[in-house]
């Protein structure tokens, strides 16, 4: 406590004489840590923004009632396979994955309307 008293009796104050430098940073390693501590909250911003943009489609995928729609959507948008990989997987031609993509997003389209008139 004593310490902290020194400190407080040696801080000076600003006189209105002294230049102060108010507009940028001259220290180039001030700069770059400015810069840094920048990127990093723009990053998780970023995260955030896509960890909740993933939750809603999962969200979204779960109305689907029936399974192969589901499973087609699940692999793709969750999983991000490609057409041919799902088709692969589940023993199904591409030509049938696309067919049950495409019938999921007509499924799905009154829900994300919704969503989107929320917004």
């Amino acid at each position: 406590m004593d310490h902290l008293s020194e400190d407080k009796d040696n801080i000076r104050s600003v006189v209105l004489s002294d230049r102060v430098q108010t507009s940028t940073i001259s220290d180039p390693t001030a700069q770059m840590a400015v810069t840094i501590v920048d990127l990093q909250t723009r990053y998780f911003s970023d995260i955030v923004r896509l960890l909740k943009l993933k939750y809603d489609i999962c969200a979204l995928i779960d109305n689907l009632k029936d399974g192969h729609l589901k499973l087609v959507m699940v692999e793709r948008y969750q999983n991000f396979k490609t057409f041919e990989d799902i088709a692969y997987d589940n023993y199904f031609s591409v030509r049938t994955v696309h067919n049950l993509h495409r019938r999921a997003l007509a499924a799905l389209e009154p829900f994300y309307r919704r969503a989107e008139s929320q917004i």
